[in-house]
């Protein structure tokens, strides 16, 4: 099934579950992250409505259910992206999410970096000399998708885990022609046009009481992430430690250092770093 028919039929089901009276509120929220290697910089501001379904106050699994459309805005030096997302939450366990984003790429920091090949070296040292070439430009694209988040909580043990598929097409600028292109954010090859990328993510946490605001809670644990492109057949697979903590109602950190198992050009060493302050409303 298309995207497109994805996207449509979840709206149709998603209104027929809309409770008789509504009772819609605000959402937003925003994060900020650093990585040592990658992107180096992201922003996020995400607003949006929600329309609370059929809660049952004091049920451990239908206290907080929801339909949401947010609009996701994201920023970095390589790319700004853009679009509408559908949320659906029918149960604390389970979050379904479809969304239809535009990406445009600025053309510096090897955003958008075309081969001929699709073994096309992108390591570092090959992208340079792509980039000498003129194989680097701005350019856009279209990224249509969906993805399921599965969480489960026994005592201080928590289990989350998230299975993710979009397609995607590319529409160059200055570097026209080429078959293939490297995407710097899932450090995957991706064809030009109608790429399937295929993402599964998930963490295996323990839960702390930190202490301070009541509503804190420290998560640490692991954390492990596989992504691969259909056409391209090009994959990446990497594990290792995070930790997250919840501060308060509206602000949470996380740190995450991970090692790559699989991939054309990284390894074990040096590990991938990152850390993430976000706030919701």
């Amino acid at each position: 099934m298309p995207p497109e028919e994805i996207v449509l039929l979840a709206l149709l089901l998603a209104h027929a579950c809309l409770p008789a009276a509504l009772a819609v509120r605000p959402t937003l929220d925003a994060d900020l992250g650093i990585s040592v290697f990658g992107l180096g910089v992201k922003a996020t501001v995400n607003p949006g409505l929600e329309q609370p379904l059929w809660n049952v106050e004091g049920d451990l699994l239908f206290d907080d259910t929801w339909l949401g459309l947010t609009l996701r805005t994201e920023a970095t030096p390589a790319f700004a992206r853009v679009g509408p997302e559908l949320r659906f939450s029918p149960a604390a366990v389970l979050e379904a999410n479809a969304h239809a984003m535009t990406t445009s790429y600025f053309g510096n920091f090897s955003a958008l970096v075309g081969y001929d090949d699709v073994r096309g070296d992108y390591s570092p040292e090959g992208q340079q000399q792509a980039i000498q070439l003129g194989q680097r430009g701005p350019g856009r694209a279209t990224d249509l998708g969906f993805d399921v988040t599965i969480n489960g909580q026994v005592g201080p043990i928590v289990v989350t885990a998230t299975g993710a598929w979009s397609r995607w097409s590319f529409e160059p600028g200055r570097s026209e022609g080429y078959a293939y292109y490297y995407e710097t954010e899932h450090i995957l090859m991706m064809e030009r046009t109608g790429e399937i990328l295929q993402k599964v993510d998930g963490a295996l946490l323990y839960a702390l009481d930190p202490g301070g605001h009541e509503d804190a809670v420290l998560y640490l644990g692991s954390y492990s992430s596989l992504g691969r492109t259909a056409k391209a057949e090009d994959q990446v697979m990497r594990t290792g430690a995070a930790m997250v903590w919840m501060i308060d109602e509206h602000w949470s950190w996380y740190v995450v250092a991970q090692s790559t198992l699989i991939h054309r050009v990284w390894g074990l060493f040096p590990p991938f770093m990152g850390t993430l302050v976000a706030w919701e409303l």
